[in-house]
């Protein structure tokens, strides 16, 4: 019948809960999901801490937080993917070896991170460079110094 009570009740957890209350309430719903993510976990004291319900909610930057718990191709191709949808609109620290600090994009950080982690504790140059070319600053200045184009 799609009672969100019963749904909330028998469920494996808040998440699927509230996926499957939206599904049977889509017609009559007229909040966005994010609302109704909010609402929907406020009014059934949801202590889920999950990645997941701070995206259904719209607060993406907890939710990358939280994913720091895996590993960080998640949060670098989560975060590229937000990106492309203009929906992480966010600046992070970045610390270097000499103790300064850089001011990036969180795509762009995560991007530089999960590049260095590759390069770093794997040995995979080609895949580490692979990716610093998708790092708009970076790209520029490796280009500059190679004296080439890449398209």
């Amino acid at each position: 019948m799609g009672s969100e009570h019963f749904i909330l009740k028998y469920t494996d957890n808040d998440v699927l809960g509230m996926i499957t209350s939206r599904f049977y309430q889509r017609h009559q719903c007229s909040k966005s999901i994010h609302e109704f993510a909010q609402h929907v976990f406020k009014r059934h004291n949801s202590n889920d801490k999950s990645p997941l319900r701070f995206f259904l909610e719209g607060n993406l930057c907890t939710g990358l937080e939280c994913s720091a718990s895996y590993d960080w191709w998640f949060i670098t191709h989560v975060s590229d993917l937000f990106n492309k949808k203009n929906l992480l609109n966010h600046t992070l620290n970045y610390s270097l070896a000499n103790g300064d600090t850089l001011k990036m994009d969180a795509r762009d950080y995560f991007v530089l991170t999960y590049a260095s982690n590759l390069n770093n504790q794997f040995g995979l140059s080609k895949e580490s460079f692979t990716y610093l070319m998708t790092y708009g600053e970076m790209k520029s200045k490796i280009l500059s110094v190679l004296g080439t184009t890449y398209t």
